[in-house]
């Protein structure tokens, strides 16, 4: 007798694609071309904590973001010009600049 796997949530999937750098890289481009058309925030702000999370965690991000703000929401309202290069770098990527 065969045990059923259960099947992933799209939360448990998506970390677990995005555990792969070239996965993660893939999607990062697209979360940066979508936020430079639509400037959802929440939405940057969440895709970027999924990848952090497959990368084991949230906890270092938050406190390179958002030091004792609580948590990147809080972070923003307080400084909406957060340094976008450390939070990518801390992600292990570095800001590039491409022609619009």
């Amino acid at each position: 007798m065969t045990t059923k796997k259960r099947p992933q949530s799209f939360h448990e999937f998506k970390i677990e694609w995005l555990q792969d750098p070239a996965n993660s890289q893939a999607y990062l481009e697209v979360i940066l071309e979508e936020y430079a058309h639509d400037h959802d925030v929440k939405a940057l702000i969440d895709s970027l904590e999924s990848i952090a999370e497959a990368m084991g965690g949230t906890l270092g991000l938050n406190k390179l973001i958002a030091k004792d703000h609580g948590g990147f929401d809080k972070a923003l309202a307080k400084n909406p010009n957060l340094e976008w290069g450390a939070v990518l770098e801390a992600l292990g990527f570095v800001l590039v600049a491409d022609p619009v």
